[in-house]
């Protein structure tokens, strides 16, 4: 049977499976299961600390029209009980906000049968019929409320310019790149007098946002253009009037990557994460400034971790999250620096990223998940330390059987350590080698910590449901280590931050838990550069790869991506544009390795799965690999297209990922079927 005739079984089967939700023909965890979980996916506690209200993500049925998964408003109180539902399907929700005095949910929401786009809802916190707060021509992106309750301010985009309109009304609908750009402003509306006022009136895009505790000014994040390089890259902290009189002025001067802001009760300093210059990956360190006199400093300089979330306890002390190699913690730490104090750590807590504090700023609520449960609500107390869960969605999975992760350190090559979890079959037996998926995160500036990690792209608990053992390692690069960690595969992508997963695989060797002729890798995005790369450039290591909306040209994916800028600046530390450069940026890619590619002793079964509409790694990467094989196995090895060991699969209407649960279904069993066929001989 050749690989054509193999694929076109294999999709006929998936199209058998897909119109039904069924548990196969297996027990465990099956892909089906794993994309109709439902979870949490925001949630806000009331101001006196006693009610949570969330968002509950519900998944389509395979027979529903095409869309992403639905999502629903519940309400439960903070010492846990039965959820009241708020809102229902189809009318989804997003960005929880309760008011000051607890009167009033507010929402985002889409209703077009009472206003087009995305527009701000509220609903009494008694239940009932949600209300209209804003009638934005243009869909509202954000919003906060003030402090006092009595405005509101949210981003909407500029219009389309009027002679552009007309150009396109008659028929003329070319582009013109950097023609116009459509600037996202901050907007305030008075709920009171229903009056609404631009606030930020110069020629940047507003990304970030934080009233004052006074209400009187709003600080704001803002690029010089409303795209995603410049959001990610560019972005400057200024100060305007909640009133609008006034000009914008910059705060403080920073480089590069933002993260979210908080004032102190007071209003005297203000606390961002954020990057410590231009060639950062990540918004790690914690920063805090003196808004009187502009004074700012450093609050975690040298922190072996990645900081994810900040925010006040009192005028003095701050509460953050962190990344810390394959964990998630909750510090305080004093304003100025120094001592920590670990408040919740790995120890029987969940893995979570954020919180959100109660008035009385020592109740919060996160959303957090574990090994056995994707994302729930939990409640917290600094004081007491103690925290609880309080929603329990998926009853379906509490009675299954899951192995939880285990954590793996190892030295690379180099001596540098790296380190990873590891997840055992679920009837794992001692001596035996079992085969083994190497499951690579994206970013590279990302980590696996101890939380789910399971979906219809990850899905490492099913692998383990199917007898598959599974490697999840944090390469150089990652978070969770702090800034040198993150910045250590500058001008050397693809080289050793790669190898630190052949290391992994050799260290599971040594340790006699795998079998090392059956090691198979799979990735999305830079996990799928990753993949793509263990089919090229170390073509012979792996038995086989699945590559998910990956890199195959680090030079043209650069000239196409939507993160030109990102690319050069926290991802390569060189530019392509750059004669000297050139050569090692092609050094970097699969693309340049085919010929190795293709040699008997070297030639790896390759699936690659691309999104048609991805802006992030462009649709023409996998088909610049694909077409690249193809003909290099024609010239090299004079084998036919139906010969040759990779298989191509296109998604259309998917981008940097695909929310159709169809499309998710057909991709998680192919990937499943391709590692049982080459990694369970």
């Amino acid at each position: 049977m050749n690989y054509s005739q193999l694929a076109a079984i294999l999709c006929l089967f998936i199209l058998m499976i897909i119109p039904g939700i069924t548990t196969a023909d297996e027990n465990g965890l099956t892909p089906e299961m794993v994309i109709h979980l439902e979870a949490v996916n925001n949630a806000a506690i009331s101001p006196d600390g006693e009610t949570v209200a969330y968002v509950r993500r519900v998944q389509r049925s395979p027979d529903d029209e095409r869309g992403s998964a639905y999502t629903e408003m519940f309400v439960v109180p903070a010492a846990g009980g039965e959820p009241e539902q708020f809102t229902f399907r189809p009318h989804n929700v997003a960005n929880l906000q309760w008011s000051p005095g607890g009167d009033y949910i507010y929402f985002r929401s889409h209703r077009p049968e009472i206003r087009a786009g995305m527009q701000v809802y509220r609903i009494s916190s008694s239940g009932g019929e949600a209300e209209i707060v804003t009638e934005e021509t243009s869909p509202v992106l954000s919003y906060k409320l003030s402090p006092n309750g009595n405005e509101l301010a949210y981003i909407s985009q500029d219009p389309v310019p009027e002679l552009v309109r007309q150009r396109k009304e008659v028929g003329d609908d070319w582009t013109i790149e950097d023609e116009y750009h459509r600037h996202r402003r901050v907007h305030v509306l008075d709920l009171e007098t229903n009056e609404t006022r631009v606030v930020t009136k110069f020629d940047k895009s507003v990304w970030e946002y934080e009233w004052t505790p006074d209400g009187e000014k709003i600080l704001v994040q803002a690029s010089p253009l409303p795209d995603t390089d410049h959001r990610y890259m560019f972005k400057k902290m200024y100060l305007v009037d909640a009133d609008g009189t006034d000009e914008a002025e910059q705060f403080v001067d920073t480089g590069g990557k933002l993260g979210g802001m908080a004032f102190s009760p007071d209003g005297q300093y203000v606390a961002w994460n954020g990057a410590v210059d231009i060639s950062d990956p990540t918004d790690g360190t914690i920063f805090a400034a003196n808004v009187a006199s502009r004074e700012m400093w450093k609050v975690t300089p040298e922190f072996e971790g990645s900081v994810k979330w900040v925010t006040w306890v009192d005028n003095n002390t701050l509460a953050f999250t962190s990344e810390e190699k394959t964990w998630t913690r909750m510090s305080t730490i004093p304003h100025r620096g120094g001592e920590r104090t670990i408040l919740f750590d790995e120890s029987d807590n969940p893995e979570f990223t954020s919180a959100q504090f109660a008035y009385d700023r020592q109740t919060f609520i996160t959303i957090g998940s574990a090994f056995n449960h994707p994302h729930e609500v939990f409640v917290g107390d600094i004081t007491t330390t103690e925290m609880n869960r309080i929603t329990h969605h998926n009853p379906e999975i509490d009675e299954l059987d899951f192995q939880n992760y285990e954590y793996v350190e190892y030295e690379a090559r180099d001596g540098l350590v790296i380190t990873g979890l590891l997840l055992k079959p679920v009837n794992y037996q001692e001596g035996e080698r079992y085969p083994l998926i190497c499951q690579i995160h994206g970013g590279p500036e990302a980590a696996y910590t101890h939380g789910w990690n399971t979906s219809y792209a990850t899905m490492s608990q099913v692998y383990s449901q199917k007898g598959f053992m599974v490697f999840l390692p944090n390469y150089r690069a990652s978070t969770g280590r702090g800034v040198e960690f993150a910045k250590a595969n500058h001008q050397d992508g693809g080289g050793m931050e790669f190898t630190d997963v052949i290391d992994g695989v050799e260290y599971l060797n040594e340790q006699g838990l795998i079998d090392r002729d059956r090691v198979g890798i799979v990735g999305g995005s830079y996990g799928g550069y990753f993949a793509n790369l263990a089919a090229t450039r170390y073509a012979g290591n792996f038995a086989a790869a699945a590559s998910w909306i990956g890199i195959s040209n680090q030079f043209s994916k650069v000239g196409m991506t939507d993160t030109p800028l990102e690319n050069i600046l926290v991802h390569f530390d060189r530019a392509h544009y750059e004669n000297e450069h050139r050569v090692g940026i092609m050094e970097a890619s699969p693309i340049w390795y085919l010929e190795k590619a293709v040699q008997e002793e070297n030639a790896t079964p390759l699936i690659i799965l691309h999104g048609e509409m991805d802006a992030r790694v462009p649709y023409g990467q996998a088909v610049e690999l694909y077409n690249g094989l193809k003909l290099s196995y024609k010239h090299h090895r004079g084998m036919t297209r139906d010969e040759i060991p990779v298989t191509f699969v296109s998604y259309p209407r998917a981008g940097h990922g695909t929310g159709e649960v169809r499309q998710q279904l057909h991709f998680s069993h192919t990937v499943l079927e391709f590692f049982k066929k080459y990694l369970k001989h």
